[in-house]
């Protein structure tokens, strides 16, 4: 019995500091040609804003304290940038854009942890992981965008000598990330994950994800392990 309550005690301790860290964490704020702004966190939570500075939805990874805290962030960030008023086109010279403007080269964005995401043309924000892989975009994106974001992305690595390792990338239209235990996990859209062991095997899935999503993610995995063995 006694033991049962240390090994307790020391799970306490361990969640703790971590719940205590991801509490006091800063957002990240992302803000796209259209006005429209993600603030993330380090544990894959993402609230999303409207060009308004309006809060739309959050993921699940979210809490509630995060996605308070991401409203207080953006909505500093909107007064910095001088913004407040300001929505999509109609932002200020210098700002998110104008109704026929030229778009400058896709911009290479990177944070403090060696992810990054690319801002192309007037709406399009793909988004890459540590290893320079895209992990995801936006529904602006064309292909062709999504195409130039690579290319920006890839020449901004090769300058800084960063590893172009593949440990993801997009399989059956999906992307596909090989964890650091060898597993994989596939997001097949808002709100469902679905995770595989090292085998390609499937492993477990969030409660959003159906049937039809579970089989897209297999068809992923097998696709990825057999172009990246």
């Amino acid at each position: 019995m006694n033991t049962r309550i240390t090994m307790a005690m020391a799970l306490t301790v361990a969640v703790v500091p971590l719940a205590q860290a991801q509490a006091q964490e800063a957002p990240q704020i992302y803000a796209g040609s259209n006005g429209e702004i993600e603030a993330t966190y380090s544990n894959n939570c993402v609230v999303y804003y409207d060009a308004n500075g309006n809060r739309r939805e959050s993921n699940p990874n979210c809490s509630r304290n995060q996605v308070s805290r991401a409203d207080t962030g953006v909505a500093a960030y909107r007064r910095e940038q001088g913004l407040e008023g300001y929505a999509g086109s109609e932002a200020p010279p210098g700002g998110f854009g104008n109704p026929g403007q030229h778009y400058g080269p896709p911009e290479v964005v990177m944070d403090g942890h060696g992810r990054g995401h690319v801002l192309v043309g007037p709406s399009c924000i793909v988004y890459y992981g540590r290893d320079g892989d895209r992990s995801d975009t936006n529904q602006q994106c064309s292909r062709g965008e999504r195409n130039q974001a690579d290319g920006a992305m890839a020449s901004f690595r090769r300058e800084q000598g960063l590893s172009e390792q593949k440990t993801s990338g997009y399989a059956y239209g999906l992307p596909v990330f090989r964890l650091r235990n060898g597993n994989y996990q596939v997001t097949t859209g808002t709100g469902c994950t679905v995770y595989f062991r090292s085998n390609g095997t499937l492993l477990t899935w969030l409660p959003k994800c159906e049937a039809i999503d579970r089989s897209r993610a297999t068809a992923a995995v097998v696709i990825f392990r057999r172009e990246n063995p």
